[in-house]
């Protein structure tokens, strides 16, 4: 990792090279984040505990999570901090890490889990005083908000809940834009208060882009990084090492360079979706973020 000065606050990634691998083969879709930065700036940095918990965790993950020493000394780490210490920012972080795990682990794993996403609830105010509005760090590698299209499938309907999202058990809520030529997942992370209720935070876990409209359009992953959110990346989010991605039921290792997604719509995974008309873009984000906030409280209800 490499920044600059303090003095001069602004995010620096490391060479390009560590993003992009020549592909291999004709299967699969390139994987190609050059070129692909940040805007400027420089956040508060975390701690050291709450970005381990997100590299051990692995939040972009749905699969099942299994105990492991590592993983437990980095749910007490992170556990045995002092909440109002903390940004809203890595409160959030925090406890949307372990809602992921809870919803993802089993019996005890599970419990200890839960007792981290109650000990950093904020209460419902204090989310609700945030918005749903994605961060405006994320404007740094999507373009303006302003400039962001809503999308939708044939069977989306207006707001039903869509395939990630019932993958990740509400813990994420997904927003399938387009910006310019690039399409992209936006993945924004949920909030559970004090009294249980969910809410879809500005703050972003995920970004899944396509580079370009054509279907063979090269593929890049930005997501929550360790390196990042120690070091005071805007939004915690850097460009994802092809190598460090685990494979999971939605990405896949298709060749050396390459990656695959579960192709759900056809045409490597976009074939039917389009933009939404700007006048009904807004009810769609707001019936989405019901369903997914009726979806995500009847899961914490079930392990609390």
């Amino acid at each position: 990792m490499s920044v600059s000065a303090r003095e001069d606050p602004v995010w620096v990634d490391p060479d390009d090279a560590l993003f992009a691998a020549p592909l291999a083969g004709e299967i699969g879709l390139p994987y190609d984040c050059r070129g692909v930065r940040p805007g400027p700036g420089w956040a508060s940095p975390t701690t050291h505990a709450t970005a381990r918990l997100v590299a051990v965790v692995d939040p972009d993950s749905p699969e099942r999570v299994e105990e492991t020493p590592e993983l437990l000394e980095a749910l007490s780490d992170a556990s045995n901090q002092d909440p109002t210490a903390l940004t809203i920012f890595e409160r959030v972080v925090v406890q949307s890490t372990a809602l992921s795990l809870a919803l993802r682990a089993h019996d005890e794993l599970a419990e200890r889990a839960w007792s981290v996403v109650e000990r950093f609830a904020a209460t419902p105010q204090e989310l609700e005083a945030l918005g749903s509005v994605a961060d405006v760090s994320v404007e740094g590698w999507l373009g303006p908000r302003r400039s962001w299209h809503d999308r939708k499938g044939e069977q989306c309907g207006d707001g039903r809940l869509l395939l990630h999202d019932r993958f990740f058990a509400g813990a994420r809520a997904f927003r399938p834009i387009r910006t310019g030529a690039w399409r992209a997942l936006v993945a924004q992370l949920v909030a559970i208060d004090t009294q249980g209720g969910a809410h879809v935070t500005p703050f972003v876990g995920q970004i899944e882009l396509r580079r370009g409209l054509d279907p063979e359009a090269p593929v890049c992953i930005v997501h929550l990084d360790e390196e990042a959110l120690r070091g005071g990346a805007p939004g915690g989010l850097r460009r994802a090492q092809l190598d460090r991605l685990a494979p999971t039921r939605l990405v896949q290792h298709a060749s050396p360079g390459a990656i695959a997604c579960m192709n759900c719509h056809g045409g490597h995974g976009i074939g039917d979706f389009d933009d939404v008309p700007e006048e009904e873009a807004a009810s769609l984000r707001m019936n989405r973020q019901s369903a997914l906030v009726e979806l995500i409280e009847m899961r914490v209800n079930s392990i609390r």
